[in-house]
């Protein structure tokens, strides 16, 4: 549990302080009024976190199912989530509080320390820093009594003052090989593509004999067959084509290279060694 400050959705709402039960899923960050456990009736195999050291397994899939078997108070969206940052002592005269930005507004909340109030800032700011809107600027202090206190600006609707200090620029520039990554999750599932028949005859066997697990499909946890068979399916075709692809560009390469090239110079034996493998491995997996 953390100490949060009311929302205040209206202008003349009261905006005090109260205990409250915080929850982070895959998919939103939400509080309680109460200490709730997870219905018995939802498997345990994801990622939900009551707190920034207790981490619960739940599918992925059923993530979602969360929030409607369970009654909270509000829910932040993961997508909605623009900043968390620190709050300035200042501004309640409360240590170790920090907030989470919000399009409209932003969730004050005391941790119980500073090491719990670092740990939710960094995990929080971990599942959103994808996020496509993320400020590059925010307040440090609240808005109170009709401005800022920490650039002391008028309007609550007004830029931040201060760089954010969590995860990566919104218009930081990535300096990414694209032609090196996609050889790298090709050759993963090159590496791995017994794996992915294993788990589409499983899913197979599930979809369409909906009868007992065979021993050899026991190590997998699926949780929607008929979608991760389809999964499985294109991307063991999307294999089985940048395979073919490969072979033919290895093959007619081989036809083009004379001996004694650029390509191919005398006395250089890597080329056709080259040559060799690529054709025996793509022979063999074709």
């Amino acid at each position: 549990f953390m100490i949060k400050r009311a929302q205040g959705r209206n202008r003349f709402g009261i905006k005090n302080f109260k205990k409250r039960w915080f929850r982070l899923t895959n998919h939103e960050f939400t509080y309680h009024k109460h200490k709730g456990d997870l219905p018995h009736d939802v498997p345990h195999q994801a990622t939900v976190l009551r707190g920034p050291h207790t981490v619960r397994n739940v599918p992925l899939a059923l993530s979602p199912l969360l929030t409607a078997c369970d009654q909270s108070l509000y829910n932040i969206p993961i997508e909605n989530i623009l900043a968390v940052e620190k709050l300035e002592e200042e501004s309640f005269k409360m240590k170790n509080m920090f907030q989470v930005i919000q399009p409209e507004r932003a969730l004050y909340i005391q941790a119980n320390n500073c090491v719990e109030a670092k740990d939710w800032i960094d995990i929080l700011t971990k599942v959103s820093q994808c996020n496509k809107k993320r400020l590059t600027k925010y307040h440090p202090s609240a808005y109170l009594n009709g401005h800022w206190l920490c650039c002391k600006t008028g309007t609550d609707s007004a830029p931040g003052c201060t760089p954010c200090t969590g995860g990566l620029p919104a218009n930081i520039q990535l300096d990414v090989d694209g032609d090196r990554e996609t050889e790298h999750i090709y050759s993963l599932y090159s590496n791995y593509r017994t794996k992915l028949e294993k788990m589409q005859e499983a899913c197979g066997s599930r979809s369409v004999y909906d009868g007992p697990e065979q021993d050899e499909y026991s190590s997998f946890i699926i949780d929607d067959p008929q979608e991760t068979y389809k999964v499985s399916k294109q991307i063991l075709a999307a294999v089985h084509a940048l395979e073919s692809e490969h072979a033919q560009y290895t093959k007619n390469k081989s036809q083009r290279t004379k001996y004694g090239s650029q390509d191919h110079p005398i006395g250089d034996k890597s080329f056709q060694c080259y040559i060799t493998q690529s054709s025996g491995s793509s022979t063999n997996s074709v």
